[in-house]
């Protein structure tokens, strides 16, 4: 027993250190690459057309294609590329597949202005020095899978003919693809163009992906003007500085998901041709669509936004911003809305301008919150939605068109002041059968209409105002005259009873004068309670309203100052009970 005990655990310790051994030879695969290779040996590949394939080593050198002896061609540009700066230049061709896979390149990458007949593969590849590759032509699979640039890179005006794929892709330095074409057509060169110092263009229609997928750019990313004739993908990747794709052309689907934009991002002018997709995209500085064209689908679901600038962006199809975030100012002017325009459940953290927007079709803003709002010179061409949405602050609608609001008071704090605007809030509300909405709205207008009278100067229109705000309420405060009017009976019956200005009546004899018209310094010959004093306030004052409410009092009799108190009780009662009943057929 004891035997077989120890040969399990002799077992047990030869399993653990083949794991060991197992472990150890997985991190001695990931250790760097040992085998030096010389650049020039990689060259003399090139010049003679042979493959060239090689997989963890250190290139040594630096690898410029610029003296060899390669087939060579004048490209002569068009006038609208020569509007640009750009020249004529020499394109050298190269036949032979480039594979240098997990890789160390110490020296710079001088492959620019050379058409790449084979797959080029520098996957998992570190570059340590410069790479240029601008006016270069990709004509097969250009494979840039986790490869890492710790200098410049750049690949202006490249043309990526078949799949490009910068998954996984660091960009320690600037990256520069100003000007870059990723195409499902391309440049095809034959041998009979090559010798005639010509070349010539073919098409071909199958389509492929160009993917950025997790690439990492840690200094400036340059797209400004690059052509994407393919399906691109920057789902997950990480712009750490300014990304620009201004004026850069989308031809099939854009894929930007769950991409950082930790710096400015710009996208002026950008046209998207196929879908474009930001879903959960996070942009943690500025960004930038101003001008810029969605001729499909626009889907930003769930993304992130700090300050953010759409001003006269044209979407085309169905704009998407449900449940998205703008944590700083979000301007939208003169931003064309031509289908349904999406923003339920999105958050303005700060002011959103919709200054000269045009929304054509069905507008959604259910659940929105927003701080302060603008659609001033905007036009809603069909109905907006605004259940359930919040302004915490401010909605201005100065010189707004539209047709139907669906929206409630309650979900307005405030509303800019703007005569116009007030009144066709009204109207809308009314239209839509929201009595007590167009009643409060119409309550919010005369309370702003009062303090701009006092801003004119005009005291006496606002004097009048206050008057029949504190008074009634604008008609809108039925509760009002009946809180007056329990004040005034109150301050009458005390007046009564402080001053003993009533005194409770008796028989007079003959030969002797009413009580009421006995002179102010004869004694009154009963006194009255406090609650006497109340109810005989009260009397007076409904007495001024109606004989059919309270008649003349008889018990009692003012003397003194109380006769001029009784006839302002009665004044009052009568317009209070006017006043009141006014408010109660304007809110019944």
């Amino acid at each position: 027993m004891i035997f077989q005990q120890r040969v399990v655990s002799g077992q047990r310790h030869i399993l653990a250190l083949c794991i060991i051994v197992i472990l150890f030879s997985g991190q001695a695969a990931l250790a760097e690459p040992s085998r030096i290779i010389d650049a020039g040996e990689i060259l003399k590949k090139i010049e003679l057309g042979q493959p060239v394939d090689y997989d963890n080593v250190i290139v040594e050198g630096d690898l410029d294609l610029s003296g060899l002896d390669l087939p060579r061609a004048t490209v002569k540009l068009v006038s609208n590329e020569k509007f640009w700066g750009a020249t004529d230049y020499e394109v050298i061709f190269v036949v032979s597949p480039i594979i240098i896979d997990n890789s160390i390149i110490k020296g710079s990458i001088n492959l620019k202005e050379t058409a790449f007949q084979n797959t080029i593969d520098f996957s998992g590849t570190r570059f340590e020095g410069v790479v240029y590759l601008s006016s270069s032509k990709f004509n097969e699979t250009a494979d840039f899978r986790e490869a890492e640039f710790n200098q410049t890179a750049t690949f202006q005006n490249v043309q990526f003919n078949q799949i490009a794929d910068f998954s996984g892709a660091r960009f320690n330095q600037t990256a520069d693809f100003s000007g870059a074409q990723f195409n499902k057509e391309f440049y095809y060169f034959s041998w009979e163009s090559i010798l005639h110092g010509t070349q010539t263009k073919v098409t071909n229609y199958i389509t492929y992906n160009t993917a950025f997928t997790g690439a990492q750019f840690n200094q400036e990313a340059d797209f400004s003007r690059t052509q994407f004739n393919q399906e691109v993908d920057f789902s997950e990747a990480q712009f750490n500085q300014t990304a620009y794709f201004s004026e850069a052309q989308f031809n099939q689907t854009a894929g930007f998901r769950n991409a950082e934009f930790n710096q400015t991002a710009n996208f002026a002018a950008a046209q998207f041709n196929q879908t474009a997709y930001f879903l959960e995209a996070q942009f943690s500085r500025g960004v930038y669509f101003r001008y810029a064209q969605f001729n499909q689908d626009a889907d930003f679901w769930g993304a992130q936004f700090n300050q953010t600038d759409f001003s006269e962006v044209q979407f085309n199809q169905i704009a998407h911003f449900s449940e998205v975030q703008f944590n700083q100012i979000a301007y939208f002017r003169s931003t064309q809305f031509n289908q349904i325009a999406n923003f339920r459940s999105t958050q303005f953290n700060q002011t959103a301008l919709f200054w000269g927007a045009k929304f054509k079709q069905d507008t959604y803003l259910e659940d929105a919150s927003f701080l302060y709002v603008s659609f001033d010179n905007s036009q809603f061409s069909k109905e907006a939605f605004f259940q359930g949405a919040q302004i915490k602050g401010t909605l201005s609608l100065n010189r707004t068109k539209y047709d139907t609001l669906n929206i409630r008071w309650s979900s307005i704090h405030d509303l800019a002041y703007d005569d116009t605007a007030y009144h066709l809030l009204i109207q809308n509300f009314n239209k839509l059968g929201f009595t007590d909405d167009a009643r409060e709205c119409q309550y919010s207008y005369r309370c702003k209409h009062r303090q701009e009278l006092f801003r004119q100067h005009k005291f006496d229109g606002w004097l009048f105002d206050l008057l029949a705000w504190r008074s009634y309420g604008y008609g809108l405060r039925p509760t009002w005259p009946l809180f007056w009017s329990c004040v005034s009976i109150f301050l009458g019956g005390l007046f009564f009873f402080l001053t003993g200005s009533v005194a409770r009546s008796k028989e007079s004899h003959s030969g002797k004068k009413p009580l009421a018209l006995r002179r102010k310094e004869e004694k009154p010959e009963g006194k009255v309670s406090i609650y006497e004093a109340l109810l005989l306030s009260a009397t007076y004052f409904t007495s001024g309203a109606s004989s059919i409410i309270s008649a003349t009092p008889t018990e009692f009799v003012p003397i003194g100052r109380g006769r001029y108190v009784v006839v302002i009780l009665r004044l009052l009662g009568w317009i209070f009970f006017v006043l009141f009943l006014s408010s109660l057929t304007r809110t019944v």
